[in-house]
């Protein structure tokens, strides 16, 4: 390296972590903007830093689950005795990337949750050990284009996965298990009969094409839309057999997941409900076992870990039970719904839609998402809904057949929204929980607000 590009990364990394001790006292964040300014700086700011990791880098990517899947697969790893980079905020582009490994001075490995746009540049400077795919669901159209676009975003990046690297890849996505022409990969899945067995193809499903060929898939098992087992009718494509299989056993507490792999079998506690969480969970599990984690330290991992950010997070607001649970595409608002039909505690929701960018500003999505057939199931009494897009969720509700008097819509930002629905006298009655489903800077700003008050860490801290 040249005089001048060691100036230029020192000056990189002491801009870098100066703007972060500022904005953290600022209370202002310091995911994206010190890592931007660090690449303007030095470009080879991410290369340098991941070839100081001794056990390299591991990408998260995919359209649902990044976030869960890292946090799982940080807490295994953590748990199993490494020091573990992170950026557990969901500042998943490259300068979100940039600001994580160059705060964390002293690490063994890197697990970056990946924004899918991100993944070929990213993973060209990187040069990952492991390159971990949860799924591909249509999500912000309008950034991302067709969901053909956001697979070939991945494919690019798995080219640049070390010599010695893997990809890690979910068999029961079609669009995820097709990657593996790209390189050396191992699989995860599901087993068990799933949610609907013997179905032809799930219901608004985002693959109903073999990837390999164009020819008709037909499913024997849909865990949820199209992720399950499947076969091309005309090239035979079909789901790999996986090297982890996981079968799914839900109690009131979260679930149970028994584990597979090479012979190998045990069963694992996880206090996070929902099928979209076992398949998280069974990410984490098998990227962490291809770094050569013991098992048992698997199984100690998932077992002791909590929520992510936002992701189903549990706690109390003056006196109600709240459950934070980020909603950004039809597939997830669904799998949020379904597991808020599985709790059989009386119940209301607060549903906080916004449009700016990094939400994606077309919320068209909202009629995609089966609102008619899982309301009823979800036993929710009342909805609150605010954000800058809060009328189109009310009128999305009224058009799903809730009566005007269920729907109560809230102006204001989110956290005033939130304090409509917990401000009432009397109406916290025991037992009865809130569930609190907002998009992406709608959640941010519910967050920072309860930080404000205490009732959460800020993201920086935990």
């Amino acid at each position: 390296m040249t005089l001048l590009k060691r100036m230029r990364l020192w000056l990189a990394l002491v801009a870098v972590r100066a703007l972060v001790a500022i904005l953290r006292r600022l209370s202002r964040g310091g995911g994206t903007l010190p890592g931007r300014v660090g690449l303007a700086l030095a470009p080879e700011l991410l290369t340098t830093l991941a070839r100081r990791l001794p056990r390299g880098v591991v990408m998260v990517t995919g359209t649902n689950g990044k976030t869960t899947s890292a946090h799982l697969l940080g807490e295994i790893l953590t748990g199993a005795g490494l020091a573990v980079v992170r950026n557990d905020s969901g500042a998943n582009l490259a300068s979100g990337l940039a600001t994580a490994l160059a705060v964390n001075r002293r690490a063994d490995v890197a697990v970056l949750e990946t924004d899918e746009a991100t993944v070929p540049r990213v993973a060209a400077a990187l040069r990952p050990e492991v390159v971990a795919v949860s799924n591909f669901f249509r999500d912000q159209l309008d950034r991302y284009g067709e969901l053909s676009t956001t697979v070939d975003h991945v494919r690019r990046g798995l080219a640049h996965v070390s010599p010695s690297g893997v990809a890690v890849l979910n068999a029961d996505d079609p669009n995820v298990a097709n990657l593996a022409a790209a390189g050396r990969a191992v699989y995860f899945g599901l087993s068990g009969p799933g949610a609907s067995a013997g179905a032809s193809g799930a219901e608004n499903a985002d693959v109903r094409r073999c990837p390999a060929c164009g020819g008709v898939l037909v499913y024997d098992v849909c865990q949820y839309a199209h992720l399950g087992s499947y076969v091309c009718t005309a090239c035979g494509f079909r789901r790999p057999p996986p090297d982890l299989a996981v079968a799914v056993h839900p109690h009131s507490d979260g679930q149970e997941l028994e584990m597979a792999w090479h012979g190998v079998h045990w069963r694992v506690p996880l206090s996070l409900p929902g099928r979209y969480n076992a398949y998280n969970a069974a990410l984490a599990a098998l990227a962490a076992l291809t770094l050569g984690v013991a098992p048992d330290d698997v199984a100690r991992g998932l077992a002791g870990a909590g929520a992510s950010f936002g992701r189903m997070e549990a706690l109390v607001w003056h006196g109600v039970d709240v459950r934070l649970a980020l909603v950004k595409n039809p597939a997830g608002f669904n799998q949020v719904l379904e597991t808020v039909a599985e709790d059989g505690r009386p119940k209301d929701a607060v549903m906080l839609v916004n449009d700016r960018y990094a939400d994606g500003r077309d919320v068209s999505w909202l009629w995609d998402v089966d609102f008619e057939g899982l309301i009823p199931r979800t036993g929710i009494d009342r909805i609150w809904t605010g954000g800058t897009r809060g009328r189109d969720m009310a009128v999305r509700l009224k058009y799903a057949g809730l009566p005007a008097g269920r729907v109560l819509m809230v102006p204001g930002p989110p956290a005033a929204v939130l304090a409509a629905a917990v401000a009432p006298e009397g109406e916290a009655a025991p037992g009865r929980r809130l569930y609190v489903l907002p998009t992406y800077t709608a959640l941010l700003a519910v967050r920072q607000r309860l930080a404000a008050e205490g009732v959460v860490r800020h993201f920086r801290e935990g």
